[in-house]
């Protein structure tokens, strides 16, 4: 690869000038929304400062005013995700975790604890077409029951899997 290939990579492309896209966020950008025309998820894999929190804020942008989901499983990655997306897209997400609770006919995104979401009362206060488009941040835990129950209750929502391991494609 030329010097000038790798430079031109990570210019930014994007119309955002506060927090632009750089190229291969925005070519990822559009693989995901041609995936999801035809399927119903899609697999980023990224490395660790690739960008998968910049990616899911762009894909929360453009999804056109419907509600969206982010799950994730540690403190950490929901206070990232609350911080980052808030920015991203002009409003702060809602978080469904602990002792918070999103509102059930908002119409902004969600941040949500998988260990909290995955609870049958919580889960139930939402109803089966609330969410149009769920990203799991590290989604090589996606197969396990937990996340599952929350996949199945939500069989319409189109889903983003960003993940910085291989690991979620073997299972």
């Amino acid at each position: 690869m030329s010097a000038s290939m790798t430079l031109d990579m990570f210019e930014a492309p994007s119309t955002d000038e506060i927090n632009p896209l750089r190229i291969y966020q925005a070519k990822c950008c559009r693989a995901i929304e041609e995936k999801l025309a035809v399927h119903r998820s899609t697999l980023v894999l990224l490395a660790t400062g690739g960008g998968k929190t910049r990616i899911a804020g762009e894909m929360i942008r453009k999804w056109h005013g419907k509600r969206c989901l982010f799950l994730a499983h540690r403190d950490e990655l929901i206070t990232q995700a609350v911080n980052r997306i808030g920015e991203l897209i002009g409003e702060p997400p809602e978080i469904e975790q602990g002792e918070l609770r999103a509102s059930r006919f908002g119409s902004g995104p969600v941040v949500a604890s998988v260990q909290s979401m995955s609870q049958t009362r919580r889960l139930h206060r939402f109803s089966q077409d609330d969410f149009d488009l769920i990203i799991t941040d590290e989604v090589h835990h996606g197969p396990s029951a937990t996340y599952r129950r929350i996949y199945d209750h939500f069989p319409a929502a189109k889903m983003i899997d960003p993940s910085q391991s291989r690991c979620a494609t073997q299972s």
